[in-house]
């Protein structure tokens, strides 16, 4: 059965479905504005508890990179891994910083 997604969040979670993290398509994913340089609207979409992405091959994380470069093209600034807050559990966040449109 396709699946239907949305949105940015529904553009990150194709591509980690198309990558072969199937369990993480339907993982929390933030989306917000970034504050950062409000003259220079931004999105930012967070992959939360990715620890499973950031330990991952290499070759099957360049194979997520792949489809997030395809299906959000220029609009990508820069994609990285956040540590969670010092309280409570420790995990890695995926975020993905994006051009608004």
């Amino acid at each position: 059965m396709a699946h239907k997604f949305i949105g940015d969040t529904g553009k990150f979670r194709q591509a980690l479905l198309s990558a072969g993290f199937v369990n993480r398509a339907k993982s929390t994913i933030f989306n917000d504005n970034s504050k950062a340089k409000p003259q220079q609207p931004t999105r930012r979409l967070k992959l939360w508890f990715a620890d499973d992405v950031f330990s991952s091959p290499q070759k099957k994380q360049k194979k997520l990179e792949k489809a997030l470069r395809e299906l959000f093209g220029d609009r990508i600034i820069k994609m990285y891994f956040t540590h969670s807050p010092s309280y409570g559990a420790q995990f890695k966040s995926l975020c993905i910083k994006l051009k608004d449109i």
